[in-house]
């Protein structure tokens, strides 16, 4: 049996890491100001018939403290603040050493150089491990696939790649996808469980193939997306089977803003190219 190619992305994990390091670093500098300026001492709570009495200790050997009387509750916070920020500090300190560490001893390019440092003549007889997202784009682009068949009655509309789509929308998404150099399949193949009665599908629960009209690859994540383009939301009867479509997206993990992108329009509003680059400038580059 064939194993499954295991595909590693050279810009897969560092840059999410180091993105959130940057955000670390920058709530570590926050926390250490609010610590500064914060009130000094800590807080001593008990309770006294049941109520909560607090007292603030600023001295060494002082176990018992002043009193806060409650129309002072703002020093209370402030305390307990204090205590919970000095904690945190410790925690990111010690999550950004791990995290710089990472970066600096992280290095897929010496997986690449493994195969590039190889003599010609035995780099033929040799499968290496596929590391660019150029070579899986290209590869992922090429997958064959079942679409959907056209009605004979339906208009031919055709993209610069030679895809036929169905209407005059999809021809520009396509070709804005084009132009942008981001892969896709039309109407791909994608299986669900049917967990909403959606248009000509019956049988609750029963595993189900949908085309989409696009399924496209992030060349920088190498995340999918599914991208449903709803044409005539001002007919009813169309508009709730696109809404059972999305909520059976959602059940399957497919949600709106995360992994699929749903465009729409009337015959009053229709979509225009700066709609469709906003969306593949947010989640498609």
């Amino acid at each position: 049996m064939k194993s499954q190619k295991i595909v590693l992305f050279t810009d897969e994990i560092l840059p999410l890491v180091k993105n959130r390091l940057i955000k670390m670093r920058l709530l570590l500098q926050q926390k250490q100001s609010e610590v500064s300026n914060a009130p000094q001492g800590r807080l001593r709570i008990i309770k006294n018939h049941g109520t909560e009495q607090y007292y603030h200790i600023t001295e060494k050997g002082n176990r018992n403290g002043k009193y806060i009387p409650k129309e002072n509750i703002q020093l209370v916070k402030s305390l307990l603040q204090h205590e919970y920020n000095k904690k945190l500090i410790a925690e990111l300190a010690n999550q950004i050493e791990s995290m710089e560490t990472f970066c600096s001893s992280c290095n897929l390019q010496k997986l690449q150089n493994l195969y590039a440092h190889i003599p010609q003549k035995r780099k033929k007889l040799i499968q290496p491990v596929h590391l660019t997202m150029e070579e899986y784009a290209k590869a992922w682009q090429t997958v064959t696939y079942n679409s959907l068949p056209f009605d004979e009655a339906v208009p031919e509309h055709y993209v610069s790649n030679g895809q036929r789509v169905r209407s005059k929308s999809e021809i520009l998404i396509a070709e804005t996808l084009i132009r942008e150099n981001i892969p896709f399949r039309y109407e791909y193949p994608v299986k669900l469980k049917l967990y909403t009665a959606t248009a000509n599908v019956e049988g609750l629960g029963n595993i189900i193939h949908v085309h989409p009209d696009f399924y496209c690859l992030n060349t920088r994540t190498g995340k999918e997306y599914i991208w449903e383009h709803f044409g005539m939301m001002d007919d009813a009867d169309y508009a709730s089977k696109a809404i059972a479509k999305l909520n059976n997206y959602a059940l399957n993990g497919w949600h709106y803003g995360q992994n699929l992108i749903a465009t729409f329009e009337t015959h009053q509003m229709t979509l225009n190219s700066k709609v469709v680059r906003s969306f593949i400038d947010v989640y498609l580059k």
